[in-house]
């Protein structure tokens, strides 16, 4: 079935939950269940979580500054790492240099006292950006 113009979309809820070290994103529409795991570990270089975004037109300005907008609200330090480098989360220009595609995986790790907070907040926005 399409959603043509004028057609009503389905409703979508989102629902998150920490199992241990595991954050459930729980997606509910017309019935459907989609859950997508993020496994937040601490490595060496502090806490880490993996995230493979699911946006056609990859990550762009708009989405970029909100994401160093949220990451600037916590103290710890932030880092975005992709297959073409590593950047600081904190500065949309850094974001945009790593120009990470639609289906890319990024790495995100932090360091700091909300460490894990920030990778909380941070996985629950890319998961949830839409085109």
């Amino acid at each position: 079935m399409g959603h043509g113009v004028g057609a009503k979309m389905p409703a979508v809820f989102l629902t998150g939950i920490w199992c241990g070290n595991i954050f459930f994103v729980i997606q509910h529409a017309e019935g459907e269940r989609l859950a997508m795991e993020v496994k937040i570990e601490e490595t060496p270089r502090g806490m880490a979580a993996k995230i493979g975004l699911n946006l056609r037109q990859g990550l762009h300005a708009r989405p970029a500054a909100r994401l160093a907008q949220l990451a600037q609200t916590y103290s710890a330090d932030i880092l975005i790492v992709t297959e073409t480098g590593e950047v600081d989360a904190k500065s949309m220009l850094d974001i945009l240099s790593l120009a990470p595609q639609g289906n890319a995986e990024l790495l995100l790790l932090a360091h700091g006292a909300d460490a894990r907070e920030a990778l909380h907040g941070l996985s629950h926005f890319l998961l949830n950006l839409q085109d």
